[in-house]
């Protein structure tokens, strides 16, 4: 491609549904919910009445509880209690916990628990989950604001960790190594991966490591759905031939009311634009899907997006040198963008294009599906007396681009008002504390295959390149654009070719431009 030498980076958000079933969030309550954890206060109270009902082999209580609650707080699979207590009050213990379990939510309670997580109440999508019953207040007040509410069952609440605990478990039972434990050596590298995990509790100002994240935005699956993917991994087990030890997992387990879903978000570490990233991003998506015996996996919705941030590190020879970057490719960048947007559009479905929500009134109550996206040339309209508007000819939006007073600033926020734009500018107006002056590419939908991660990746990173390449071109090289004035030969063919864009890239988006182009309003298979 184009100017590869130009050192960028980037980092990508993957929004998706992780869906699970009831024995993996019954286990982790066990051993986490609650200001003393289950197993600790249930262990501890039969211990008062019959020790020998408790360990049989005389072990101490606290003990048990140690070595069954030392591995749920790494992330790990807890080791059951089963198997050292009683099995009675194994048992015991384990009906405790599914009581936990709050399922039978009326609409009204999961549209009051959506007002709960998310100032966007109108444009985000109805809380799905189940509940959990509170057993008691926890020492910080940060499951407060997770939608505390009364039912006839008793006081209950949101997921706020849990969900992202079990991705964490299933993450690091693939190799992927927890922040206490887990260990998982990338050759040829050799580095190892943390994944943590962040409820946004605090603005996290940087993801220095993989990170499970919740986002108001995102929201589980109506039981159809549910069904609809436990069929598929059923088909799944059959055409793989799944051994027959294995079958009793999912054909054993397809009843949707022991299966829950919850959105969650995995957020990327910042990486260099090579094979090796992208073989890393693939291993974490193939180990959040899991396989057809798995107890959970991952699918994308409308409401899920694909968020890609590209940066310019610091130069490490120059020790006053800041990172971000220079105006002039900025500038060049603002004039691709205005000039090609509607072409770019193409790539996407229709419901990740800015005039979708002019026209879209089909937002249900249950599975509210709102992509705020917000075109980049709001700047560069001129409004009609009959309220139509029009694009200003391309001579005047290089006139404000590239005026002679033009500062990073200033041209970010020209081109983002908010950083609900189609490309986010607003992090390059950041200072040094608060996190790294990125470009955030916002407009993909959600994704869960390697392959359309990297496209978009180089896509995006393709253009910051050649942006660089018109504002620094090489001695003795014109840099020029195929047109300066609008016209209808200009085509995102173009821009790839500008870019000089891999031919087996270029035929991905051909198929993608084509396929939205018949009218389709449902996404590519994206997992």
């Amino acid at each position: 491609m184009l100017n590869d030498s130009f050192p960028i980076t980037f980092g990508v958000e993957l929004e998706m549904v992780l869906l699970f079933h009831e024995e993996l969030i019954v286990n982790l309550l066990r051993l986490c919910e609650g200001r003393r954890p289950l197993t600790e206060a249930l262990i501890e109270e039969y211990d008062r009445r019959d020790p020998a009902l408790v360990s049989p082999s005389g072990q101490d209580p606290a003990m048990i509880f140690y070595r069954a609650n030392e591995r749920a707080e790494r992330g790990l699979t807890p080791l059951s209690p089963d198997s050292i207590l009683n099995p009675s009050l194994a048992v015991r213990i384990h009906n405790e916990a599914s009581r936990l379990l709050v399922k039978n939510l009326t609409v009204k309670e999961r549209v009051a628990m959506r007002q709960v997580l998310s100032q966007y109440q109108a444009r985000r999508p109805m809380y799905m989950g189940w509940a959990v019953r509170q057993r008691g207040r926890r020492s910080n007040d940060s499951y407060e604001k997770w939608g505390h509410r009364r039912h006839a069952e008793g006081e209950f609440r949101t997921y706020v960790d849990e969900v992202l605990k079990i991705a964490q478990e299933v993450l690091g039972s693939a190799g992927m190594k927890t922040r206490e434990d887990y260990k998982y050596w990338v050759a040829p590298r050799r580095r190892p991966i943390d994944i943590d995990i962040d409820t946004n509790e605090t603005q996290q100002m940087s993801f220095p490591n993989w990170t499970l994240a919740n986002d108001a935005s995102l929201s589980g699956v109506p039981e159809p759905t549910t069904q609809d993917w436990l069929d598929i991994k059923k088909s799944d087990m059959e055409v793989q031939s799944t051994p027959q030890k294995w079958r009793h997992l999912v054909l054993g387990s397809r009843d949707t009311s022991r299966w829950d879903s919850h959105g969650v978000e995995l957020i990327s570490p910042v990486f260099e634009v090579n094979d090796e990233s992208f073989r890393q991003i693939n291993i974490m998506l193939k180990a959040i899907k899991g396989d057809a015996p798995s107890r959970h996996g991952a699918l994308v919705q409308d409401f899920c997006g694909f968020h890609c941030h590209i940066g310019v590190p610091a130069n490490e020879d120059d020790l006053n040198a800041q990172d971000g970057f220079d105006l002039a490719t900025l500038q060049h960048l603002a004039y691709i963008l205005v000039m090609y947007e509607d072409h770019i559009n193409t790539i996407h479905p229709p419901h990740r294009r800015e005039e979708w929500l002019e026209d879209s009134d089909a937002h249900s109550e249950i599975n509210m599906t709102f992509t705020d996206i917000q075109s980049n040339r709001d700047a560069f309209l001129d409004f009609n007396p009959d309220d139509t508007f029009t694009l200003q000819p391309l001579q005047e939006v290089r006139a404000e681009i590239f005026k002679d007073d033009q500062t990073i600033e200033n041209l970010a926020s020209t081109m983002s008002a908010s950083k609900a734009t189609i490309v986010n500018w607003t992090y390059l107006k950041r200072l040094p504390n608060q996190g790294a002056r990125t470009l955030e590419f916002r407009q993909h939908e959600g994704a869960l295959r390697g392959d359309i991660v990297r496209w978009w990746v180089l896509f995006c990173t393709g253009l910051v390149k050649l942006a660089n390449h018109m504002a620094h071109p090489p001695a003795g090289v014109v840099a020029s654009y195929p047109s300066n004035e609008w016209n209808e030969d200009m085509s995102l063919w173009d821009l790839m070719e500008l870019m000089e864009f891999p031919e087996e890239g270029q035929e991905y988006f051909r198929r993608r431009t084509a396929y939205y182009a018949r009218g389709a309003s449902m996404k590519v298979n994206n997992e």
